[in-house]
């Protein structure tokens, strides 16, 4: 197997604590998804910034809400951006963003036309931020319009109802139905004209889109 040409670059000040942290993180992280995806990035190129001004620079970004503090362009095989703050976040969360992000480069090798609520509940739930299992009923009736989750509502307004947690438990949800093999395989032939819970059940399970999202409100919608 081609390992992948990792190019880590500083901008700033970083002790060098820091930057050993983040090599050893990149690289742990990247053995960790080569076991998970088939398909692995041949170039990775992360950019740590230790001045916020300077990471919304680099990803052409003049505003943005104080939570953004990790970007990859869309639909990216290989580039990431991160902005570091070490007074805010610990090592432990710090080593979640990496992962976070990684996982979106490997996902969008799987296939870059998946929807953006499976992309980022990928993320999240192989960087393990599901911190709680569970989603109000509020935010679920905003997000889960005709046993479709995500289908009429866009990206960013899921966001406002809790979007990232709630896409992370229905991946987490679908991979303890399916197994990790078998739900992986159902994305790789998903096309954006289709429904994703139509792909993922014609390819894993007798049971109707309806059905599986009766389950899951039964299990984590309280």
């Amino acid at each position: 197997m081609k390992k992948a040409k990792i190019n880590l670059k500083f901008k700033g000040k970083l002790s060098q604590e820091d930057k050993n942290f983040y090599k050893n993180s990149l690289n742990s992280t990247i053995k960790k998804l080569n076991k998970l995806f088939v398909n692995h990035p041949e170039i990775i190129n992360l950019s740590i910034f230790d001045n916020r001004s300077d990471f919304l620079n680099a990803i052409n970004k003049p505003k943005a809400p104080n939570w953004l503090i990790a970007y990859i362009p869309q639909n990216s095989k290989s580039n990431i951006y991160i902005a570091h703050n070490k007074k805010s976040l610990g090592r432990k969360e710090l080593k979640q963003i990496i992962t976070h992000e990684l996982t979106h480069l490997y996902t969008n090798l799987l296939n870059a036309k998946l929807p953006d609520w499976i992309k980022e509940g990928l993320s999240v739930y192989v960087a393990k931020q599901i911190y709680y299992p569970k989603i109000s009923i509020n935010d679920w009736k905003k997000i889960n319009k005709n046993h479709e989750p995500f289908k009429k509502i866009s990206w960013k307004m899921a966001v406002k109802y809790n979007g990232y947690h709630t896409a992370g438990l229905l991946i987490m949800f679908l991979v303890n139905q399916y197994g990790w093999k078998k739900f992986i395989k159902s994305l790789t032939t998903h096309k954006c004209n289709v429904s994703i819970f139509k792909t993922i059940i014609n390819k894993s399970s007798k049971k109707d889109s309806k059905m599986l999202i009766e389950d899951f409100e039964d299990n984590f919608v309280k």
